[in-house]
């Protein structure tokens, strides 16, 4: 079954709770908890954990972005050491799943860091999407592979340069290439600009019929269920129900 994940930012805490419970209502499969979006989101606080913890239940769907501070995708060691903390931490809360990415100043994966962090996850049982720095990534094709290899259960892209300012409809060449280059072995998770009314084209060009064979992917919405920072859950609702369709 294709699935739905509600993007939310911590910044207020009394919304947040609102905006978790409202998305569990409406049948978010997964959450991805940040804080400071407009930064492209960092990693939140253990109040802002825990609150999404509880109003999510206990639906197997909690993930947590790790993201010491804005900027690149370059982490010094120091940093490292931050993560891995940041990482305990919110296996502690309770979450399923932590979202980071990491990139060297080549545009490629930081292998150093991966195989510090992912034996860490596994360890703790965690599922592990790599952020939407893969966008920034120079070989796609071959980082998918080396994603798999380290055990990264998902990848998030919209299929256009990171900062482009485009939605996944603009990137549709690029996400139908990169579902042929996973081979069903990981999760793309698309987001950038999906809303319902648009995904609908996108499930039809990437999981539909004219797709060819069935592939593992799930969409990630932030602004397409929003209204004033409050998640609508009819619009959420009805994203579903495209979906399933």
């Amino acid at each position: 079954m294709t699935q739905i994940e509600v993007c939310l930012d911590s910044n207020d805490l009394a919304k947040l709770e609102q905006n978790v419970n409202v998305s569990y209502n409406a049948g978010a499969d997964r959450i991805e908890l940040c804080y400071d979006l407009s930064s492209g989101g960092l990693t939140p606080s253990q109040q802002a954990i825990s609150i999404a913890r509880q109003a999510f239940r206990q639906r197997a769907g909690l993930l947590v972005m790790i993201r010491p501070r804005a900027g690149d995708f370059v982490y010094s060691a120091e940093e490292l050491l931050v993560m891995k903390r940041q990482i305990e931490v919110a296996a502690q809360l309770g979450v399923n799943g932590v979202v980071f990415g990491t990139l060297t100043r080549q545009n490629a994966l930081d292998e150093v860091v991966l195989q510090a962090l992912m034996p860490l996850c596994h360890s703790l049982n965690l599922h592990v999407t790599f952020h939407r720095a893969f966008d920034q990534l120079s070989n796609k094709a071959t980082a998918l592979a080396e994603l798999v290899s380290y055990g990264v259960n998902r990848v998030l892209s919209n299929g256009t340069p990171w900062g482009a300012d485009l939605g996944a409809v603009d990137g549709i060449s690029t996400l139908k290439n990169i579902i042929r280059w996973a081979d069903n072995a990981i999760e793309l998770v698309v987001g950038g600009g999906v809303n319902p009314d648009n995904i609908q084209q996108l499930h039809h060009h990437l999981i539909g019929r004219s797709a060819g064979k069935a592939a593992r992917v799930s969409f990630h919405a932030n602004s397409g269920v929003m209204q004033n920072d409050v998640v609508d859950g009819t619009k959420l609702h009805e994203m579903r129900n495209h979906v399933l369709s």
